[in-house]
């Protein structure tokens, strides 16, 4: 999909749930569990945090701005939007 983004991400509500769900990660856990269990984004959540294909200017400025500073294969630190904080992984 040329010209695309692919990211998954997982929202939270607070910064400490964040760093809670970072440091699960970091210990090799599943990111699309993770993204089941404490996800508030009703569209991903339910396919494991995958926003699926997008365009720069789809999303939030941040938040592209983030997926574009990650290597493929790369989960993000916290991430803050007005929508709450993400943890993201870049697919492509």
């Amino acid at each position: 999909r040329a010209g695309k983004l692919s990211a998954m991400h997982i929202l939270v509500q607070t910064e400490q749930e964040a760093l809670e769900v970072l440091g699960r990660l970091k210990a090799k856990e599943s990111f699309g569990e993770l993204a089941h269990e404490y996800s508030i984004d009703p569209v991903s959540k339910e396919d494991g945090g995958n926003l699926g294909f997008f365009s720069p200017g789809d999303l939030h400025p941040t938040f592209e701005a983030a997926v574009l500073n990650l290597e493929i294969g790369e989960i993000s630190g916290v991430v803050k939007t007005s929508l709450g904080y993400h943890i993201i992984l870049r697919i492509n």
